[in-house]
């Protein structure tokens, strides 16, 4: 509700205002004079009798992300940014789903608790953020999207994905960290997008990665830091266009011989294996420098050393996991 109050109220229904209320002046028709507004530090009176309004915080997010809708039809923007407006569900969004000539959607930073499958409505869509939202499962209709090229589902409380996920034409980056994922419930074509260059699973429970990541063939980057990996499959080493491997904050103990035959060294080529609890030929060689370890594992010596120690830890000595009840993707509203 919208609480009207004329000039003489002003200061007094200002000084009562609570912090979840924001107050603005609501002119019914222009005039000369200074305008009235609110703001956490002062306010300003004014010279006219106009009313002024007090709208909660979420109902004026929400007028927000209307108006944000209302001007890309207008004007036929492509790119709809609707940060941190408050939305909980895609009917707070009128009409966004028939928006077919939309190319970018932004909506990380609301409370989001499903996507509608009816978001494969937008057949021009490029890039779509839901990041930092409250997602549990996400719709198969997502993969049939022609054109999406970029999928961000980072930060999120996903649990499971559907059958089918993997089915996307041409899709280049896919993040999604800081879930709830592990190998457990990926779908059986997850690694057949074979478009895909990027690969965002860190801060998820994987403990393994199967082998057919090397499906992968137009991998430049993966991230896997901040899991709970006891081992790396040989078959990463047929990624042969990864420049960027992040593997820090996890359970290994050994690489696998194959990772020395990547690109990992180049000017432009990232290999980060911090927080792990390595041997201590490879924690030693880590010391001097990540050189030294992709050399080391290409020797006899260590082949030996790693098989001896895989068949090991498959028996049982392996390193403990890491609490992650505090996680907040583990919340539940």
């Amino acid at each position: 509700a919208v609480l009207i109050v004329h000039r003489e109220q002003q200061q007094s229904i200002f000084r009562r205002c609570p912090h979840h209320i924001e107050c603005s002046l609501l002119p019914r028709k222009k005039k000369n004079g200074p305008a009235l507004y609110y703001s956490s530090s002062a306010y300003y009176t004014t010279t006219m009798n106009q009313p002024v309004s007090c709208l909660p915080v979420s109902a004026t997010k929400m007028s927000k992300a209307k108006k944000v809708l209302e001007e890309a039809r207008d004007t036929q923007n492509r790119e709809i940014d609707l940060v941190d407006k408050g939305i909980t569900n895609f009917e707070e969004l009128p009409g966004l789903l028939n928006m077919t000539f939309v190319t970018r959607i932004t909506l990380s930073h609301n409370k989001l608790k499903v996507v509608p499958p009816g978001v494969a409505n937008l057949i021009n869509l490029e890039i779509l953020n839901i990041s930092n939202n409250q997602l549990e499962e996400l719709p198969l209709s997502l993969s049939s999207m022609p054109k999406l090229r970029i999928l961000n589902c980072s930060i999120n409380r996903l649990n499971t994905l559907p059958r089918g996920f993997g089915a996307f034409p041409v899709l280049e980056v896919l993040d999604l960290s800081y879930n709830n994922l592990s190998e457990k419930v990926l779908p059986g074509n997850f690694f057949m997008m074979d478009s895909l260059r990027a690969l965002y699973l860190g801060d998820n429970d994987f403990e393994f990665l199967p082998p057919e990541i090397r499906n992968l063939k137009n991998l430049q980057i993966l991230g896997l830091r901040d899991n709970d990996l006891l081992e790396l499959p040989r078959e990463i080493g047929e990624l042969t266009r990864i420049r960027e491997l992040h593997i820090q904050n996890n359970r290994l103990t050994v690489l696998p011989p194959e990772i020395a035959s990547l690109d990992l060294l180049g000017q432009k080529s990232v290999l980060k294996m911090e927080e792990n609890p390595w041997v201590t030929a490879i924690a030693e060689q880590y010391l001097i420098g990540i050189s030294h370890v992709l050399e080391y594992i290409k020797t006899e010596a260590y082949r030996i050393l790693y098989n001896r120690h895989v068949s090991a830890g498959k028996a049982g000595n392996v390193p403990p996991k890491v609490d992650k009840s505090k996680k907040a993707s583990r919340a539940r509203s």
